[in-house]
């Protein structure tokens, strides 16, 4: 017998969208959550945008994190299921939300907070020709295309805004502001027209002043403006037609008209208003429909208090909404809410400044700006940065042993209240199962096709079970499935795996975990047949439990079926959480196995899948991480490695396997053994998951993390010598991982080809198959520390012979290559990307801050090796370097241009100025524009530093940086000859990861970022703080900041957690002469 510890689940909430209403109830139910209540977000975002800060995104006042709430992060804060998929339909008499492509989720309560969309349909052309404004989502990827197009040829643009309410003139003013601030910053001259086009006079509904004051506005900023009775009749393309008769011509259209509410509410029998918007009473309850369904936001209408589709009105029925969904949970009488009858308005006018209206009231400044700023970033901090995930954690256990509440307990229904009494102790045993009748129907469901798959489901069953020859499985129950034997000459294959649900929707988890046990079989080169299941549930009300076995089991049935492998059978039993494991038989001809042991020297390493899932699982689990990292790496789980078998058959693999829960090192390790050979690895060319080197450098590591950094005494030499987060993530455990194998060297560049075609995007050659390994217990990875300058934003000053501050020296970083010795082509030599040269900053960092307890270490007899990086001693101490070589560093990271005054150098400029300005020849890159030059004669080397105007950090990947180190080799030595340019030592970077910034030039670009800001307010005394940029004030030539919330300004008090409001929102005015210089800052 087990106790049981949290109330099993009695009651499901869904909420379906999330809009500003529904945040707030996650938010409260994640303060305040309710025993025996289970929360899931159904939501077709992972990010939701704040529509309030809108303009200023479009304006370039903030980043997308700025005005994105990251649902994934919120749901984990508040223990609720995120199901990221789209809703198509309610079965309310079933009580079940109908999603796309996916069995439906039942509810016993439910609340609708929908997005809305521009009325399109009742303007011919509209649909075809204009992009909506709302929702949201999409205008957030068509506006970042307009802006690529505004910049990329200096053309006539025209871009039409339609709608003359508040966000439609808001909107023409942002795009005005920010178009025009493009255009002029790359020297484009040609003529940017917006125009404005409204049905009859804007911003009807607000006080009159609203109107007077933006007529002028938006003549000032150049705005055109249609106040057209009738408005458009007609959208042609590249052209509206008005109803008086007027054309406005336009090469894009943003349609911002009253909104219409989801089409197919009007399909699901509740009932709504003459616009189709569902209707509701009081309560938030659905009015005259089922009293479990709510609605609130922009999606719902209230006869009793009509108000206008206002994201205020949303914000506001987020607490009531809340209550009224735990009351109607508990079974009680639930409470009546009034919203406020006028509201304040603040409409922005593209540039900082502010028109606002209560009322009768009217003002209007750019003093408006700073407040109507503070008022949205506190909005948005509630449920970004003010969420406590340690604090929430350490009030996990708590929470567990909440009781009912006595509402809710008084409305059990008498088999609710045996399921109570019965979770207090479970059985072990076969008294674990789960139970018979709960099992049928949720098996009886998948094979009559309530799975979610397109088309004939039953079809696609018996077509798998015949190709496996199955003649007894789940269409024929039985104590075991009977399978036909191989064809002849085939040999069978069998694995399995096993794991806790990594993912809180039962359904996707379902097809991570078939895709994981898939993988092995595909890795052996086989061909998968059949698959027995190994399910747990949680213990729960028998329908919950059929629910959740049904939910995984069909997710699983999905990816088998797509590998045309049939599910024959299965065990399922009660477990504190959910859990699935398969067991796949297949086969493949006996002499066309692939196994870990056929490695050869002279192959290459193939990698067809980028790593990182571990930690991107583990900072999700934490809320260290992004909704959008952990939705692609669930997309990257669910990707097959099927289609990739055939591709590296063809191109002569000998030898594969599937990178999973040891890691990449110790995979690698494991051929390297199996085939007796040494293996060199590139970690530079290992391919990473967005947000993965982020999340392992803030310490989001894996539970099975130390386990696999053993691996690590596999290397010959200092595993220690590569940065921390690298290696972390060479050892990083991969859920339904890559395949690695071994093919040809001279058919790995045609296998990438072939290897991305099938889908394989991020597929990269990542080592190579060396010598023969003579000895077993030697070493059989070879590691060589290739011979880079870091140059990530610090100057090194010199004071008596010692570098007194920063950690501008020379280093080196970790490359896993082919041999010590070779020479290599210098884009091989090129420097690593920002996130590398980041972490090699914090490793120097450290060493600085740690000589005491260095020297303890080498006290207790740990000596540090004798290729640990250049200029540190054995206790962190930073060496002077030469004379000639402190030259080279001194201010290396400003942007400048130095040919050295010799040929060589002035051809090399020349070059590099040539591929910038013909994207073709460089490969292709986009944005990447000239940071720093300098050709330094003493040594004979070229220093290349590259700026990407579209990153965040202004830092080109490494795929960027080796196409143009390509691309400036081939070009560099046809223009110097290839001797010569053979004698040239080339390096290609970025500006660095803590790269100077121009001030005031580039203040605003990395206004969203900390930065190290060293300023002079007195004579001889030099001050720095880590800030975040806020605006230049050029008239007074004054700067303001805010302090950045990042770990140097915390204090010890504060245990790590984020700066108070107060702290947050203080300014630091400096004058601008008083600033000396700025960098980026990475915080550690």
């Amino acid at each position: 017998m087990q106790a049981m510890g949290a109330p099993p689940v009695l009651r499901d909430l869904v909420l379906v969208g999330g809009g500003h209403s529904h945040v707030t109830v996650l938010k409260q139910f994640a303060m305040r959550p309710m025993a025996g209540v289970r929360v899931t977000l159904i939501t077709s975002q992972i990010h939701t945008p704040y529509s309030g800060m809108l303009p200023g995104f479009i304006s370039g006042f903030y980043s997308f994190d700025d005005v994105h709430i990251d649902l994934a992060r919120l749901a984990r804060f508040a223990g609720a299921r995120l199901v990221h998929a789209e809703a198509r339909g309610l079965d309310t008499e079933a009580r079940r939300v109908l999603l796309r492509d996916r069995p439906p989720l039942p509810y016993d309560v439910l609340s609708l907070n929908l997005g809305i969309t521009p009325a399109l349909s009742t303007v011919p052309g509209a649909a075809e020709h204009t992009t909506p404004v709302k929702p949201i989502s999409g205008l957030v990827p068509r506006f970042e295309a307009l802006l690529a197009n505004a910049v990329a040829a200096d053309a006539p643009l025209r871009v039409a805004v339609v709608g003359g309410g508040a966000s439609g003139v808001e909107l023409a003013c942002a795009l005005q502001c920010r178009l025009s601030r493009e255009r002029q910053a790359v020297g484009f001259a040609s003529q940017l027209t917006v125009a404005l086009v409204s049905r009859g006079p804007i911003l009807q509904g607000l006080t009159p002043y609203a109107r007077r004051t933006f007529l002028p506005l938006l003549e000032e900023r150049g705005v055109v403006l249609y106040e057209s009775n009738g408005g458009v009749a007609e959208v042609q393309p590249g052209a509206l037609v008005l109803a008086d008769g007027q054309r406005v011509p336009f090469d894009e259209c943003l349609w911002s008209t009253q909104a219409s509410a989801t089409g197919w509410l009007g399909d699901t029998g509740l009932p709504v208003d003459a616009d189709g918007f569902l209707l509701v009473d009081e309560c938030l309850r659905s009015a005259g429909g089922p009293p479990n369904v709510f609605a609130a936001g922009d999606v719902a209408s209230c006869a009793a208090h009509p108000r206008p589709k206002a994201g205020v009105f949303a914000v506001r029925a987020g607490a009531p909404l809340a209550e009224n969904l735990r009351r109607a949970l508990a079974g009680e009488a639930l409470q009546r809410w009034k919203p406020q009858a006028t509201f304040l308005s603040l409409i922005s006018a593209g540039d900082k400044y502010v028109v606002a209206t209560k009322g009768w009231l009217g003002m209007q400044g750019g003093w408006l700006w700073s407040w109507k700023d503070r008022i949205d970033r506190s909005f948005m901090n509630k449920f970004g940065s003010d969420l406590d995930f340690e604090a929430m954690q350490q009030q996990q256990p708590a929470a567990q042993q909440q009781q009912l509440p006595q509402a809710l307990a008084a409305s059990l229904s008498a088999e609710e209240l045996a399921v109570l009494a019965g979770a207090k102790m479970r059985c072990g045993g076969c008294g674990s199962k789960v139970g018979a009748s709960s099992l049928a129907r949720a098996l009886r469901r998948l094979q009559q096709g309530e799975h979610g798959l397109e088309g004939d489901s039953v079809g696609l069953a018996l077509e798998a079970a015949a190709d496996a020859g199955v003649l007894l499985g789940l269409g024929q129950p039985d104590d075991a499935a009977v399978l036909e034997p191989p064809p002849a000459g085939h040999v069978t294959v069998h694995t399995v795996d096993f794991f806790r649900a990594m993912v809180t929707d039962p359904f996707v988890f379902g097809q991570i975990a078939a895709n994981h046990a898939l993988g092995d079989c595909f890795a052996m080169g086989a061909t998968p047949t059949a698959a027995l299941a190994t399910a747990v549930v949680p213990f729960a009300s028998p329908a919950v439990m059929e629910e959740d076995l049904h939910q995984m089991l069909a997710g699983a049935l999905r990816t088998l079926r797509s590998a045309r492998c049939a599910l024959v059978g299965g065990h399922s039993s009660e477990g504190s959480e959910l859990a699935l494991g398969f067991s796949i038989y297949g086969s493949a001809p006996r002499d066309a196995i692939l196994s870990k042991g056929g490695m050869q020297p002279g192959q290459a390493l193939v990698l067809t899948k980028p790593i990182g899932t571990g930690t991107l699982l583990a900072a999700e689990m934490r809320g260290g991480g992004r909704g959008r990292w952990v939705e692609a790496a669930v997309g990257c789980m669910l990707r097959s490695s099927g289609p990739a078998v055939p591709v590296l058959r063809s191109h002569g693999a000998t030898a594969c396997t599937d990178v999973t829960g040891f890691g990449l090192l110790g995979h690698v390790v494991e051929m390297a053994r199996a085939s007796k050979v040494v293996v060199s690895l590139d970690a530079a060319a290992v391919p990473l998951l967005e947000g993965a080197r982020e999340c392992a450098a803030g310490g989001y590591l894996s539970s099975l993390h130390a386990e696999n950094a053993r691996a690590a005494a596999a290397v010959q030499g200092d595993a220690g010598a590569c940065d921390a987060a690298t290696l972390a993530l060479l050892v990083d455990p991969q859920t339904a991982g890559g395949l690695l194998a071994a093919v040809p060297a001279g058919s790995a560049e045609r296998c990438m080809a072939d290897l991305r075609a099938a889908g394989f995007a991020h597929a990269a050659v990542v080592g190579s198959v060396m010598e023969p390994l003579q000895d077993a217990t030697a070493p059989c990875l070879r590691q060589m520390l290739s011979r880079v300058m870091l140059r990530a934003g610090c100057l090194a000053l010199r004071q008596g012979g010692a570098l007194s501050r920063g950690i501008q020296v020379q280093t080196r970083c970790c490359a896993w290559t082919a041999a010590a010795q070779a020479p290599q082509p210098a884009f091989q030599r090129a420097a690593a990307t920002a996130a590398a040269a980041r972490s090699w900053q914090h490793r120097l960092r450290r060493c600085l801050a740690s000589k005491a307890a260095a020297q303890d270490e080498l006290e207790e007899g740990e000596e540090e090796d004798d290729d640990d990086d250049e200029g540190i001693d054995a206790v962190g101490n930073l060496r002077a370097p030469p004379e000639e070589e402190f030259e080279e560093f001194e201010d290396s990271i400003g942007p400048e241009l130095s040919t050295g005054d010799v040929e060589w150098g002035e051809k090399a400029l020349a070059v590099v100025q040539q591929l910038l300005a013909d994207p073709a020849a460089a490969g292709g890159l986009q944005d990447i524009e000239l940071f720093s030059f300098r050709a330094i004669p003493s040594s004979k080397r070229l220093d290349i530093r590259l700026d990407k105007m579209t990153d965040q950090y202004g830092s080109p990947s490494l795929d960027d940086v080796a196409e143009f180190s390509r691309a400036f080799n081939t070009a560099y030595e046809a223009a110097l000859g290839e001797a010569a340019a053979g004698e040239i030592e080339v390096e290609v970077s970025s500006a660095g990861a803590e790269r100077q910034v121009r001030v005031p030039g580039e203040l605003q670009r990395f206004a969203e970022l900390p930065m190290k800001v060293e300023y002079s307010l007195e004579e001889d005394k030099v001050d720095t703080k880590v800030l975040t940029f806020v605006e230049h004030e050029a008239a007074s030539a004054v700067t303001r900041w805010r302090l950045a919330d990042v770990r140097v300004n915390r204090s010890a008090a504060g245990k790590g957690r984020g700066l108070n409001k107060k702290q947050r929102e203080s300014i630091v005015e400096l004058p601008l002469a008083a600033v000396r210089r700025v960098n980026l800052h990475i915080d550690f």
